[in-house]
């Protein structure tokens, strides 16, 4: 796909920019195309299982509109993490006009409560060591009944805590509210009583690992790409769309329209994959 045809696509400008880009989206090889196109065709003994998840959604913008036209474009899932306490009535309706919760290819989930850091020194986290139970326990039951108030029966009961990380007793809170899995970037490993609480487990950050040079960044995107398509379990890839400029809507653009082509990819939800842990 060339940049006409994703503007169209995407209903995107030329002269849309991002507020804040990595580096490695300032400029693209030249040969990038061929490259991603090589890895992602090559021939494995196996075939891999991919799903996305996009977070931090809530408020209505053109990359959200933009996101959502390309995935709908390939007809691939897209998991939606939410942040409860940023929705209203007029942002709820915009959003659900671009990705209807009635559509399979969507599952809505919870992303935190504010999206707040907590932490006073270390990691960022909002459900982090730094809040006692009472506190986690309020914000977590909030957004739920935020969310199941929202979506009703189309809310997709997994929970994506804000950077990927929670503190060991939050999963507990979690189980007890009704939560089916949770999706970090973390291998877990729960109590015995939480043990059917799953991970959606994330193997690919597209939009907010920190680099300073693109060109040995491109490289390691495509190297960490090769490891994503070598996971046995359901490998997740991780976006950002409001850190997105027409460079990365590009790429992720080309990287599903060759993986759809693909005999040895695979894509599915987080409600299939709710579905299967039954």
């Amino acid at each position: 796909m060339d940049l006409k045809e994703l503007l169209e696509i995407a209903e995107l400008s030329r002269t849309y920019r991002a507020k804040q880009v990595t580096p490695i989206w300032h400029s693209l090889p030249k040969n990038w195309r061929e490259q991603l196109e090589k890895l992602i065709l090559s021939k494995r003994t196996r075939k891999t299982t991919i799903f996305f998840r996009a977070d931090d959604i809530g408020v209505p913008s053109v990359a959200f509109n933009a996101l959502c036209r390309i995935f709908k474009h390939f007809n691939v899932p897209l998991a939606l993490s939410v942040v409860p306490s940023w929705l209203n009535t007029s942002r709820i309706n915009y959003l659900f006009q671009i990705a209807s919760p009635s559509e399979d290819l969507w599952s809505w989930h919870q992303h935190g409560w504010r999206h707040t850091n907590w932490e006073k020194d270390g990691k960022k986290s909002e459900f982090g060591s730094s809040r006692n139970e009472n506190q986690k326990w309020q914000d977590l039951w909030k957004g739920f009944n935020r969310m199941k108030e929202v979506l009703n029966v189309h809310f997709v009961p997994v929970f994506t805590p804000p950077w990927n990380r929670v503190s060991p007793d939050t999963f507990r809170l979690l189980s007890k509210l009704g939560f089916k899995a949770v999706s970090t970037d973390q291998r877990l490993v729960l109590r015995k009583d939480l043990s059917r609480l799953k991970n959606f487990r994330i193997y690919l950050d597209l939009h907010t690992q920190k680099v300073v040079n693109y060109r040995p960044a491109f490289d390691d995107l495509l190297e960490n790409c090769r490891r994503l398509l070598m996971v046995r379990e359901p490998a997740g890839i991780m976006i950002h769309h409001n850190r997105m400029n027409l460079n990365a809507f590009l790429f992720l653009a080309n990287f599903l329209e060759v993986a759809t082509k693909s005999p040895y990819i695979a894509f599915t939800s987080f409600k299939e994959m709710l579905n299967k842990n039954e």
